[in-house]
């Protein structure tokens, strides 16, 4: 039973003329007799039914064509029943004659949809093309259910965001029971998606996911089959690198092991079985890193086709495509593992020339010791030896080329003060070049993790300086040992020729004083002998 056939038995036997019924009006034309017209409940049954119509915003109008044509308005019931009388008393000076009345909607879609007719309505929808259907349901906001009101009594059907809910003659009671649920942020982050991996030439036109169609509750093979065909259509457009809607066809292009770029139309898209590309769809852009998904699914798709076509894909596609991720996952562990050992292998090649570098300082260190050394064995050890005495083993001029050497290593230690901290630097810096590299590959955190790099170069420096103020240190103070031992054998050296030539110098004066003194005695013995 209809609202529209409820409201046609008020008038009797109805004949039909003519049905319209679309998106945007519902119009219905029928004739009954004159003769055959049980009038008499016409008033009060019409005035309830068109309560119920204006209790859910349907504005109704009602012509009754007689020689004054009347007109009832569902919103307006005030003066119902003058208008009644007025069709009664028209049709009592008629005998046996058909009179035309005509029904009619002006659907305000952005109120509520309704439809009176809903064998009509799936007629005229399958009649457009793919293009019309689509600019069509585009005039709806699917990111919130959209529910349909079928004004008569027919069995659910639901789309994953249309449904059709008969309301008469009763409401349902829990709609929310047929319609699965699909958030906006939901839908939002889907077309994002399409548009990061490929390119949709209505995307600005057309804002549909593919659930949008993808028909829950089937209840009627001809809408079922209508809305296959839009579904198939959506999963294409998602799938591919590149899509256009024209008219009745679907233009795409795919790009995988094999390019695929076809034509087709919506009967093909209607006859096609979904069930591969809806499995494929789901899996690639429901959940985990889509942009991988989608290049496998499009490579390991264009090789399995029957033929050089979509909607000729092999049964048991969908599992290939899971397969080769799974195998696409092992790879990416391996060389995941192997990024992580070169970077382990890197900062141990690091540490090693950390290491080598103060071991570089340590053998400067050295020579310069050695070249003291050896001076010392050639130069004073010698002298002393092929003398048999410290006297005369170091002279003046030995004493000032120990004092240049001396002066030249610790211009060598600030060379190599100098070397060993740009060393320093120049090695900490790439631990921020190989982590540069490598965040492209890895996550943020998982690097982090892997290579920390403020740790790893604060232990680095922290080595690196200890190991060189170290060796500084000890460098220091071996230099002012060798200076002041330098300057002790010189001056030791020289202390015993001096005190000898003031030893010979005491002895020849008191010597001189008793000659002086032994000749002027014989000089006075000689002159007392010559008296």
């Amino acid at each position: 039973m209809s609202i529209v056939k409820r409201i046609l038995e008020l008038f009797g036997e109805i004949n039909k003329i003519s049905v319209v019924e679309n998106f945007c009006l519902y119009e219905a034309k029928y004739t009954f007799n004159s003769s055959s017209s049980p009038l008499d409940k016409l008033n009060d049954d019409l005035e309830v039914i068109l309560k119920r119509l204006d209790a859910l915003g349907v504005n109704l109008t009602i012509t009754v064509n007689t020689a004054e044509p009347v007109r009832i308005l569902s919103e307006n019931t005030e003066n119902l029943s003058h208008k009644t009388d007025s069709i009664i008393e028209h049709l009592s000076y008629l005998h046996d004659e058909d009179i035309g009345v005509e029904l009619r909607v002006d659907k305000d879609l952005s109120k509520h949809f309704d439809i009176f007719d809903f064998e009509i309505f799936v007629r005229h929808i399958s009649t457009l093309t793919l293009q019309e259907s689509l600019e069509a349901w585009c005039k709806f906001d699917l990111s919130s259910p959209l529910n349909i009101n079928v004004w008569e009594d027919i069995d659910y059907f639901s789309t994953e965001s249309i449904r059709f809910i008969p309301v008469y003659p009763s409401l349902p009671e829990n709609n929310d029971a047929f319609l699965s649920k699909i958030y906006v942020h939901d839908r939002a982050t889907r077309i994002e998606k399409r548009d990061k991996c490929g390119h949709f030439a209505n995307a600005a036109q057309f804002c549909f996911i593919p659930d949008d169609f993808k028909v829950c509750i089937d209840s009627n093979a001809e809408l079922g089959h209508y809305f296959n065909g839009l579904f198939n259509a959506l999963l294409i457009v998602y799938l591919s690198d590149f899509s256009s809607i024209s008219d009745n066809t679907l233009k795409y292009r795919l790009k995988g092991y094999k390019l695929l770029s076809e034509t087709v139309s919506l009967d093909q898209l209607i006859a096609h079985n979904s069930k591969e590309l809806s499995s494929i769809y789901e899996w690639t852009f429901l959940e985990g890193n889509y942009t991988d998904k989608i290049g496998l699914a499009r490579n390991v798709l264009s090789i399995h086709l029957e033929n050089e076509t979509l909607l000729s894909i092999e049964s048991g596609a969908a599992n290939s495509v899971q397969s080769g991720y799974d195998l696409y996952l092992k790879d990416n562990v391996k060389q995941y593992i192997e990024i992580k050992n070169k970077i382990s292998e890197f900062i141990q090649n690091q540490s090693d020339k950390a290491l080598e570098m103060t071991k570089n300082m340590f053998s400067m260190f050295k020579t310069g010791l050695w070249t003291f050394t050896t001076f010392f064995i050639t130069v004073f050890l010698l002298r002393v030896v092929n003398k048999g005495t410290i006297e005369g083993a170091f002279s003046f001029e030995v004493f000032v080329v120990s004092m240049l050497l001396i002066a030249i290593s610790f211009i060598y230690l600030l060379i190599s003060i100098f070397e060993i901290n740009s060393d320093r630097d120049r090695l900490l810096g790439k631990y921020a070049d190989i982590r540069n590299r490598y965040k492209d590959l890895l996550n943020k955190n998982d690097l982090d993790k892997i290579f920390d790099v403020d740790n790893v170069s604060k232990k680095e420096k922290r080595y690196i300086n200890k190991k060189r103020n170290c060796y500084i240190l000890v460098w220091l103070l071996t230099n002012t040992i060798i200076a002041g031992a330098v300057c002790i054998i010189y001056f030791s050296s020289a202390s015993p020729s001096l005190y000898k030539k003031s030893e010979v110098t005491e002895y020849i004066e008191p010597t001189k004083i008793k000659v002086e003194k032994i000749n002027a005695v014989t000089i006075q013995e000689s002159l007392a002998h010559n008296e």
